[in-house]
């Protein structure tokens, strides 16, 4: 089985969209119940948004793993830090963007918001139970938690394993 970057990326966008789902099913019914049928069509194009948008950053955290993986510690690392912080941004843009049409009547913000914020951490945090560990997780576990060596020894680690993958290729 294949369990390379492309693959877990796959397997987190069916996490969202399976996430993205289920919200609107529950939205759905809340405006069903209150007898709000008018309301169910911004909230899907709310969780859509959402959903949507979220897909792009797995696709841009994924072209991001694959870059850092080749660059030396102390670039890998800057450039995963302004990776989240441009993630982050779009994030932010996003609702801004939401609430004005929001205003507009077009998009639900709280399908919007529910969509965007909770979705990517549950696809982040199912990928434990997707992806067994191999010996880069347990190169980084061993040396996280080993009292003697630092986190740049685990960085370190995971780079040489990661090179000698390419290299294999």
């Amino acid at each position: 089985m294949d369990f390379s970057a492309n693959n877990i990326a796959n397997k987190m966008m069916m996490v969202i969209v399976a996430v993205s789902v289920l919200i609107a099913i529950s939205g759905i019914g809340f405006y069903l119940f209150n007898d709000n049928v008018s309301g169910i069509i911004p909230f899907i194009i709310g969780v859509t948004m959402g959903s949507g948008v979220n897909i792009i950053k797995v696709i841009w955290l994924k072209k991001s793993v694959t870059r850092a993986i080749t660059l030396e510690a102390y670039a890998a690392t800057a450039h995963m830090k302004s990776q989240y912080f441009l993630r982050l941004m779009l994030t932010l843009f996003v609702l801004v963007a939401g609430g004005f049409l929001h205003q507009a009547g077009h998009v639900n913000l709280i399908g919007l918001a529910i969509a965007l914020i909770i979705s990517m951490p549950i696809a982040s945090y199912s990928m434990q139970y997707f992806v067994p560990k191999d010996e880069h997780t347990e190169a980084l576990t061993s040396s996280l938690t080993t009292k003697s060596s630092s986190t740049q020894d685990a960085i370190d680690e995971i780079n040489a394993l990661a090179k000698k993958d390419i290299e294999k290729k």
